[in-house]
């Protein structure tokens, strides 16, 4: 009674907030702020990446366009949850995931691995059919080979794959590129 209101944001409002907030002894306390989970999404990529060369060779390559595809997505996820993280309390303090530098460094050798630095940006129909063709490859080969692929690189292979956007229909994309 007559003490200033806790106020917790509500994006982050739940009973494990509540009572780390209640049983703290001192405030504000910090939490994570990951809601698109950036660093599963970087520890599947850096996983397939490493795990690729185990699988068959068409295999291996599909593998290594989705990790790219996951390493290159990794920043803007990164700037995206930077962008919508809730402002902080007298009780919270948000910080936005931060992944470490050799993460990064990892994940920027991964996304770069065998491009070619001509290469032109791709129309948004374009983007659409890659991924369209990535999770339909994924889908492939997790159904025709996932049992005799090692269970990490299974379950890595698996996470990138929800990673992948729903590209919806390429041909939506065309009045975009126009």
């Amino acid at each position: 009674m007559g003490g200033e209101v806790a106020q917790i944001p509500r994006a982050v409002y739940t009973t494990e907030i509540v009572s780390l907030v209640t049983e703290a002894e001192v405030c504000p306390i910090t939490v994570e702020w990951d809601p698109w989970e950036l660093r599963e999404l970087a520890g599947a990529a850096m996983s397939v990446a490493d795990g690729a060369a185990r699988l068959p060779s068409a295999d291996a390559a599909l593998a290594l366009d989705v990790a790219r595809f996951a390493a290159r997505s990794a920043h803007f996820v990164e700037e995206r949850t930077c962008k919508a993280a809730p402002a902080s309390s007298g009780v919270v303090r948000i910080e936005p995931v931060q992944l470490a530098s050799d993460t990064w460094l990892r994940l920027d050798k991964i996304a770069a691995r065998d491009q070619d630095p001509k290469d032109e940006p791709e129309s948004l129909a374009r983007h659409a059919a890659r991924i369209r063709a990535l999770r339909d490859g994924v889908e492939r080969m997790l159904v025709e080979r996932g049992d005799e692929m090692p269970w990490r690189l299974r379950e890595s292979i698996s996470r990138l794959r929800a990673f992948l956007p729903d590209p919806g229909l390429e041909e939506d994309f065309d009045e975009l590129d126009d």
